[in-house]
């Protein structure tokens, strides 16, 4: 199969890209010129440059393709109102629908997120028939992946499919998103924990689930793709021994961080930064996202491999890196 990825430089989308090659299918890598090629070193791909907000290059770019997978989702990381974030969510997404029309694609498979399952009640795992609702948390990237999972799974004439990946870590972590988590370890160790649950999955699963969707996955479904449901101290303690270090000692409850990083985040944006991972991060622990990957195991041969390996490799692709030789703030400025 000719495939397209979006988004193909990024930490998920050049796993993916990876993952669709060694399964025998020909892959076209889409960027923007200004993108770093390093995580699609070594890899036999077409390369293809433009912008999501560019129809014009996405039609381009999917010439010829019979699926696309869908890895550069939006973020808002400017400050912005939430309704301009939103904004954009919506006419990106929307910019990708029409392309693959005009283009003739048949498939599209969307790299959402664990958010848009929203909040899960303590007692019970989340599953596919769970749904965020807008307006429900602060911060915009809620609304923003629920505007484009929305638009993607009510596209007429697409045989759409949405991968909803809990958190993901593991190598190639090229410009540090979850990775990050392990460079400030590095640094600062982890001795103090917040109180939380949390799923964390490897990116090379994800991956595999992605390629396999392009032929397994039933249009119109959503698929949970899962690892670990673990507390946050748990988690903790495992990337700390990863990295050879001590792990946590004290775990404090997350809403006494909850209204300081909310405050931080609103005069940020008002100073001209945008919204924080760190106020995303705590509204996350909030939502109890523990879920149940059973779909995406029973549909998309989904096997999670060890926690333990997806940390180790992860430390070990930082060093072979020189990540750990770099000023975190310098690392951060990549993200």
């Amino acid at each position: 199969m000719h495939i397209l990825v979006l988004g193909a430089t990024g930490f998920i989308g050049s796993h993916i890209a990876r993952a669709a090659v060694e399964r025998g299918h020909t892959v076209r890598a889409f960027s923007r010129p200004s993108s770093d090629p390093m995580a699609l070193e070594g890899l036999d791909v077409d390369r293809a440059f433009g912008d999501i907000e560019s129809v014009d290059s996405l039609i381009a770019a999917m010439e010829g393709c019979q699926a696309v997978v869908h890895a550069a989702g939006y973020y808002p990381a400017t400050a912005t109102p939430r309704a301009v974030h939103c904004d954009r969510a919506r006419r990106q997404i929307q910019n990708v629908l029409q392309a693959a029309r005009e283009a003739g694609v048949r498939r599209l498979v969307y790299t959402s997120s664990i958010s848009t399952i929203g909040p899960i009640p303590p007692g019970r795992l989340g599953t596919e028939a769970d749904h965020y609702w807008p307006g429900q948390m602060h911060h915009p990237y809620w609304d923003c992946k629920w505007i484009q999972e929305q638009a993607v799974l009510s596209a007429p004439d697409l045989e759409a499919i949405a991968l909803i990946p809990s958190a993901v870590f593991g190598p190639g972590d090229v410009k540090p998103t979850t990775g990050t988590l392990l460079l400030a370890i590095d640094r600062i160790g982890a001795r103090v924990a917040v109180n939380g649950r949390v799923n964390v999955v490897d990116v090379r699963d994800v991956a595999h689930a992605h390629v396999v969707a392009l032929t397994r996955g039933r249009p119109g479904e959503r698929y949970l793709i899962g690892g670990h449901n673990i507390t946050v101290p748990e988690a903790l303690r495992a990337a700390a021994h990863a990295l050879g270090c001590p792990g946590p000692m004290i775990t404090l409850p997350a809403f006494i961080f909850r209204w300081p990083s909310l405050l931080l985040d609103i005069y940020l944006t008002r100073r001209g930064g945008g919204p924080t991972a760190a106020a995303y991060f705590l509204e996350a622990l909030g939502a109890h996202q523990w879920i149940d990957a059973t779909k995406a195991v029973r549909e998309l041969n989904l096997h999670p491999r060890p926690l333990k390996h997806t940390f180790a490799d992860a430390v070990s692709w930082f060093r072979e890196h020189g990540y750990f030789d770099r000023p975190l703030g310098q690392l951060m400025k990549l993200s």
